[in-house]
């Protein structure tokens, strides 16, 4: 319940972060949303919370957003169409990330207990 509870809070805000008008997102402030971002997928990698599958497509995506941004920041700065463009695309990676994270699909990993080297037991519900 905690754990959601900071999940819902971290939704809620990035979404007050994102309401601002877009030109007002500095280069640092789209350097620290995607930092987030990525964070967000190898934490859900390592929690099995993301299968492999939906993993690589959002190390993909993020891939080629970040590419665009570097691409964009070579001219000098982001114009404010680029800038625009950008926090699209972040925010619709925001949202595969949310809803894969909430899907009921988990990775089978997802029960290796790396400390020991083998699989958690499942707790029986048969007793």
């Amino acid at each position: 319940m905690n754990r959601q509870l900071k999940a819902l809070m971290l939704s809620l805000a990035i979404a007050l972060l994102m309401a601002g008008p877009v030109a007002a997102q500095s280069s640092s402030e789209i350097d620290s949303y995607m930092q987030n971002l990525k964070h967000r997928i190898d934490r859900g990698e390592r929690s099995g919370k993301l299968t492999s599958k939906e993993a690589s497509r959002l190390n993909g995506m993020y891939k080629f957003i970040a590419i665009a941004r570097d691409r964009a920041d070579r001219d000098g700065g982001l114009s404010r169409d680029e800038r625009t463009r950008l926090m699209d695309s972040l925010t619709k990676l925001d949202q595969a990330i949310w809803n894969n994270l909430h899907d009921d699909e988990v990775s089978h990993w997802r029960n290796w207990n790396s400390n020991s080297g083998d699989w958690r037991q499942r707790p029986s519900w048969r007793d």
